[in-house]
């Protein structure tokens, strides 16, 4: 045991200690050792241990286990030396078990329960003493330094960087690991002040907890702080101080231990520097400018001030990227960035809101008119050409701008969200254009809200129908397929063509779950009409796919499961129009590649329209071409049409595809594109799109042998 004038706060909290661990394992005696390599120099001991004379180099178990810093179990009968076995004797001890107590740096002491009685301990009994033999580590290392009391460590030895100090904060004595962690000589700091070496912003905050310990009797503190090197660079460190106290609780003196935790401060203000910023341009990321937006909101409607929020978005930036390489276009970026850094002013922030997308916030605007003027500005930044790889390249952008503040007090979302639908409205007016978000926008943009809010339940409501419109050979005028559209039979507005919602439910993503459905209704309805007249096995259907569900992993699998409600052969045909197409060309010619091996057709829809060449086109997965109604129309008027129609018919019959022509609707257009080689047409002089009840004569008619169009 420990002479009385050990007998201090350490002593009373191991005691604790060792009470609770005969209260969790249901020991007679529990005894901690601690330990000076394998001598236990010292021990404090409850149950059969309080009076007894058990020798302390005795204490540590021979056993491999707990060297090894696990626990240790055993009986009575356990290998131990002459001295211990008759002190287990005398005792009565039948049942043994422990565990070392262990720091950061080593084992430094050992616990050990015994049981007298016939009952031996069990795995559960032993964990709860290891548990606790875990949480005694720190109240362990902190005896370390009080080798004024129990000399069996000195201060320099100790393996941690540790100091002794005046309860006002003045070194007594500090070892090197200390001294050279803060960039001192141990000599250096003797006598000196804690607080002189602590950052000032950081001084007040560690002597406030410091007061707190001492006034509300608690024996440690820790805080993480910046201290000063002799050369002014800045140290952080975790410092855990001790307060050590007399037998009647008043406070003598500090014992702190530091830690340099300066990389890893640095390596979480570096994740956190990334985390707000971007790494291309260095500008804010989307998060960081939405907290910024935020704090400046709360700020104008306290100051009585106006701001505007400008959202920029490259036009056409696809293109850059496809002529020039992605890492040229990631110079075109930051160049804009660049640009638009210098066009602002000081207390302006540029934010790159997405990949060819950048924020701007201008603070303390007049109105919308100078908002306006400030957008203006911006274009004219990015008018000059960007020199990238000896080529120029134009960043021509359009800005949305929407205006908040104390007149008219909006959130940060709210704000940005606005700049984002003015931003798509420029694009929709052609491009490197302004528009500013006012009432009537807001409007529209509730009306969206309002659109895609009834979408998620129109196909869950069956609100969603099909109407079917047929495709004839020009030549002969037999039936050879027909096109699903989708029509939504809103429950106040009437039946909806497309153009109502489409665009709606592609931004939403809605368009995914749409086309599962239209996809399958139509497969359906073919492969019934199929059994009911098994002669109309060559007539296909055509069922329209949108760019969102060739990215669809699921989207295979779904085709498969159209194709067996079809039945055999090949008359589904998916039309995918050229612009869709090349928006994600090398993923979407993948899945469809591997479609047309299965026995799907392609059709490519609405070609002409899109910004590519008919060489270009060549080399994409189809095989139908379908020339777009625009070009139907112009027959007979504008030659360039018949020229392009021309051209299609051609490129289409070399690489063995169908062409059809869309909107037909005079018997001119019919025999204009008969005369030009065209193979189908589609339109109103074919037929009305119409639901499948209303076909049936169309089908018997089909079915019988029979032309169903003449011109």
């Amino acid at each position: 045991m420990v002479s009385s004038e050990q007998d201090d706060g350490f002593a009373r909290v191991a005691r604790a200690v060792a009470a609770r661990a005969c209260a969790l394992t249901g020991a007679d005696g529990v005894i901690i050792g601690i330990t000076d390599g394998p001598v236990v120099r010292f021990r404090f001991g409850v149950g059969v241990f309080e009076d007894s004379d058990f020798e302390g180099s005795l204490l540590v178990p021979p056993a491999r286990a707990l060297l090894e810093g696990r626990g240790m179990q055993g009986g009575a009968d356990e290998a131990v030396s002459p001295g211990v076995r008759a002190e287990i004797e005398r005792l009565g001890v039948r049942s043994v078990i422990s565990a070392p107590v262990m720091t950061a740096q080593r084992r430094c002491a050992v616990m050990t329960a015994v049981r007298v009685g016939d009952v031996a301990f069990d795995h559960r009994e032993l964990r709860a003493l290891t548990d606790l033999a875990r949480l005694a580590g720190d109240a362990i290392e902190s005896a370390w330094a009080l080798r004024s009391a129990y000399g069996w460590l000195t201060l320099e030895s100790a393996p941690i960087g540790m100091a002794v100090s005046a309860l006002d904060g003045t070194f007594l004595e500090v070892n090197h690991a200390f001294a050279s962690c803060l960039g001192w000589e141990p000599q250096e700091l003797v006598g000196r002040s804690f607080h002189s070496i602590t950052h000032g912003d950081d001084v007040g905050a560690s002597q406030r907890l410091l007061d707190q310990a001492i006034d509300d009797g608690s024996t440690a503190f820790r805080i993480e702080q910046r201290c000063c090197r002799p050369d002014g660079t800045v140290v952080w460190a975790v410092l855990s101080v001790t307060v050590v106290r007399s037998p009647a609780g008043e406070p003598q003196q500090l014992i702190s231990q530091v830690v340099d935790v300066t990389d890893r401060v640095r390596a979480e203000r570096l994740l956190a520097h990334r985390a707000r910023h971007d790494r291309l341009t260095g500008l804010l990321n989307r998060a960081g400018f939405t907290d910024v937006v935020e704090a400046a909101t709360t700020t104008a409607r306290r100051s009585g001030t106006t701001l505007a929020v400008l959202f920029l978005n490259l036009d056409r930036f696809k293109v850059v990227n496809e002529s020039i390489g992605h890492e040229g276009g990631d110079a075109v970026l930051r160049e804009v960035a660049r640009r638009l850094r210098l066009a602002v002013g000081s207390s302006d922030t540029v934010a790159r809101f997405a990949a060819d997308a950048f924020a701007i916030l201008c603070e303390d605007v007049k109105d919308q008119e100078n908002a306006r003027w400030l957008a203006s500005h911006l274009l004219t930044a990015l008018h000059q050409p960007v020199v990238v790889a000896d080529r120029e390249i134009r960043a021509a952008a359009s800005v949305g701008v929407a205006v908040g503040g104390a007149s008219r007090p909006v959130s940060a979302a709210v704000l940005l969200r606005e700049a984002d639908a003015a931003c798509s409205l420029a694009k929709v007016r052609g491009g490197s254009t302004i528009a500013m978000f006012d009432e009537a926008l807001r409007d529209r943009a509730h009306e969206r809200l309002d659109v895609e809010a009834a979408l998620l339940h129109a196909v869950r409501r069956h609100e969603l129908r099909l109407l079917y419109q047929p495709e004839v050979e020009l030549r002969t005028g037999r039936l050879t397929g027909f096109e699903a559209l989708l029509r939504w039979e809103h429950p106040t507005l009437g039946l909806l063509a497309p153009e109502g919602f489409i665009q709606v439910a592609e931004e939403s993503g809605l368009v995914v779950e749409m086309g599962h459905w239209v996809l399958e209704a139509a497969a359906e309805q073919m492969g019934a009409w199929r059994r009911r007249w098994p002669s109309l096995s060559e007539v296909s259907m055509g069922v329209n796919v949108a760019a969102r569900q060739l990215a669809d992993p699921r989207f295979p699998a779904y085709v498969a499961s159209a194709c067996a409600l079809v039945g055999p052969g090949k008359p589904l045909c998916l039309e995918v129009t050229e612009t869709e197409l090349l928006a994600s060309a090398t993923a979407a010619q993948a899945v469809l590649a591997r479609l047309r091996r299965s026995g799907v057709r392609v059709a490519l829809d609405d070609l002409g329209t899109g910004y590519s060449s008919l060489a270009y086109v060549a080399g994409l997965e189809a095989d139908v071409l379908k020339v777009d109604r625009s070009f139907t129309a112009g027959l007979g008027r504008r030659a360039s049409h018949a020229a392009v129609v021309a051209a299609i018919v051609s490129l289409g019959h070399s690489l063995g595809h169908s062409v059809v022509a869309e909107g037909v609707e005079t018997a001119e257009q019919a025999r204009l594109l008969a005369e030009l080689g065209c193979d189908m047409a589609q339109g109103y002089l074919c037929g009305r799109p119409a639901d499948a009840g209303e076909l049936v004569p169309l089908l018997e008619q089909a079915a019988a042998g029979s032309p169903v169009f003449s011109f």
